[in-house]
């Protein structure tokens, strides 16, 4: 406490007490700032910790959607009210819901919550099968007639189980193994066709548009989800199928590059992958063989033209 003497002129008290009073207002307004920088700070640190959350969230959709074939139309349907996944992290939790994006088309999104905060994060799934996929959608989701397999060039594999050019039976949660085998040449008298693109499938067709080329024929009459322009893939657009697929695994299979696009085998992007037979590609390798691709262990080889194999079609949004 301080003593004001008794002998101090007025003018001196007064002196006195404006100094005493600037103290006082420096003092508190010291505590104040100090008080809401750390209520702030406060804020910061829970908001970072939802942030945190909300990124575990997504990477549990990754790698549910991979290592389960994560059937998304079956969990959220047409309803944005679903929520799944709910799971508590110490003090924060995350959990996955189904949302629209601006174009009216559904989506997963993370919501991180600790404490008071929660923070949202777009996933970056889509999850309309029947929906072109939009340039935010992430390799994994189902679009676009199928599943993204390639952000660039974007690229769509057809379901899995297609047995006619209908598309009824394909089945979208990609779990049903393929069984048709087609051949890519059913003449017995063989020419070369001109089919020689490594890279794109749809430049191939254009030497393959006749009946006996039974294989490249199916893909492009293939009608599923509402797309039709299906196309034989060509000899590395297959191998880039074996590198989001169920059958590559520990970064060990698959010839060029020697790796797996989706990072494991517990991560699968493309499922329902036969392993009893090689795969098809569009691709010419000279007037009798054509190159195909074992999917057990990444091996490309030629094959004679009349071989019946397996195929799957895909397709570029």
């Amino acid at each position: 406490m301080i003593i004001v003497p008794k002998k101090l002129s007025g003018s001196a008290l007064l002196m006195t007490l404006l100094v005493l009073a600037g103290i006082f207002v420096i003092a508190f307004g010291a505590g104040y700032l100090s008080f809401f920088n750390t209520k702030n700070t406060d804020v910061y640190q829970q908001s970072a910790r939802a942030r945190l959350a909300a990124e575990a969230g997504v990477e549990r959709m990754k790698w549910e959607l991979g290592h389960d074939n994560y059937d998304l139309f079956d969990t959220c349907g047409a309803s944005t009210s679903t929520q799944f996944f709910a799971t508590t992290l110490g003090d924060g939790a995350y959990y996955l819901k189904c949302a629209l994006d601006s174009a009216g088309d559904y989506k997963i999104q993370a919501v991180g919550t600790y404490k008071n905060i929660s923070v949202t994060l777009d996933t970056g799934f889509c999850y309309n099968i029947g929906a072109e996929c939009a340039s935010t959608c992430v390799i994994g989701s189902l679009c676009g007639g199928g599943v993204l397999f390639s952000a660039s060039p974007k690229m769509v594999a057809a379901p899995s189980g297609c047995s006619d050019t209908s598309g009824t039976d394909c089945d979208n949660s990609f779990l049903v193994a393929d069984t048709l085998t087609k051949i890519w040449d059913t003449s017995t008298s063989t020419v070369v066709t001109g089919a020689s693109d490594l890279d794109d499938g749809r430049n191939n067709f254009n030497f393959l548009n006749d009946a006996r080329y039974e294989a490249a024929m199916f893909c492009d009459s293939l009608t599923v989800n509402t797309t039709s322009d299906w196309y034989l893939p060509a000899k590395n657009e297959l191998n880039t199928v074996l590198r989001n697929s169920n059958y590559c695994s520990a970064d060990a299979q698959g010839p060029e590059p020697l790796y797996c696009d989706h990072g494991t085998s517990t991560s699968p992007i493309i499922g329902g992958l036969a392993n009893t037979n090689p795969y098809l590609s569009s691709t010419e390798n000279d007037i009798d063989t054509f190159l195909a691709q074992d999917f057990t262990d990444g091996a490309q080889a030629t094959s004679t033209k009349i071989s019946a194999m397996f195929l799957r079609c895909i397709r570029r949004p």
